[in-house]
């Protein structure tokens, strides 16, 4: 299946969201915020994007709880896609860091990775609790 941006705009109806790590560990603790996040990548008609860097920093949280970080990702995998990492996301993801350290130091490279992710995809939206993505245009702050 070709999941290029512009080929993933023809296979569903929803809408298309990268997930940020702070909206799984919120959608894992099963807390309101996890409600919000859960309704919205159980609904099959949206597309669910996870990078493998979110993977990473979801299992690492998990694992250092005593979870089964794997069990957990493949039960993601019935309602999302997980993408990797490219170079040329990972360039762009790379200026939008430098750019932003300059407005918000604090500013977490994994953070724009997501950014720049829902940016290659349309400007999906992006879903999360960090508010360091106020510097996203088309972030969902829970």
């Amino acid at each position: 299946m070709d999941l290029s941006p512009k080929k993933i705009g023809l296979i569903f109806m929803g809408i298309k969201v990268v997930l940020d790590t702070s909206a799984l560990v919120e959608y894992f603790d099963s807390t309101e915020k996890g409600a919000v996040v859960k309704e919205i990548i159980e609904n099959r008609e949206n597309f669910i994007l996870v990078p493998a860097i979110v993977v990473a920093e979801i299992s690492s949280k998990l694992e250092r709880r005593g979870f089964e970080a794997r069990q957990f990702a493949s039960s993601l995998e019935a309602f999302t896609i997980f993408l990797d990492l490219d170079s040329v996301t990972s360039v762009n993801a790379g200026k939008r860091h430098a750019q932003l350290r300059k407005l918000e130091p604090n500013i977490s490279l994994v953070d724009c990775i997501v950014m720049q992710i829902a940016a290659d995809h349309d400007n999906a939206l992006s879903l999360t609790t960090d508010h360091g993505f106020k510097h996203y245009k088309n972030s969902k702050i829970l």
